[in-house]
């Protein structure tokens, strides 16, 4: 079965975690202007439903990979396909990124319209497309 999740782009309440302020002190000490806190929200259901499909396409790897629109740091927002590989700190995931062959790491909150597909149905290198 293929299980598809679509996630608002609603701001997150003010019941966040901050991650990284270790390194946006050491930047802005180095001074290099601090990116603004990159935070999640522990009790979003969003969020769980995507990290139980990074945990199940993690889990069969040769059979299922993830597409996702995702936000990056400069708030440009392309469609990826990835093979998730394990979960890092906090909500970040290791994976495969089919477009750019490369490992990568991606915040679950950056994630949006996430569904699962079969592996099968995916050829590399996969076209990034803006969202």
């Amino acid at each position: 079965m293929i299980a598809t999740a679509e996630f608002s782009s609603t701001p997150l309440s003010s019941s966040t975690k901050s991650f990284d302020a270790g390194t946006a002190r050491r930047r802005q000490s180095a001074g290099a202007q601090a990116p603004a806190a990159h935070t999640i929200k522990d009790s979003s259901a969003e969020l769980r439903s995507l990290r139980r499909m990074v945990l199940q396409a993690a889990s069969r790897a040769d059979d299922l990979v993830i597409q996702f629109d995702y936000r990056n740091a400069k708030g440009e927002t392309m469609r990826r396909v990835v093979s998730p590989i394990r979960f890092m700190a906090g909500d970040r995931f290791l994976g495969l990124c089919l477009c750019r062959e490369e490992p990568r790491q991606f915040y679950l909150d950056r994630c949006r319209n996430a569904r699962l597909l079969s592996a099968a149905e995916v050829l590399m290198p996969v076209e990034m497309v803006p969202a």
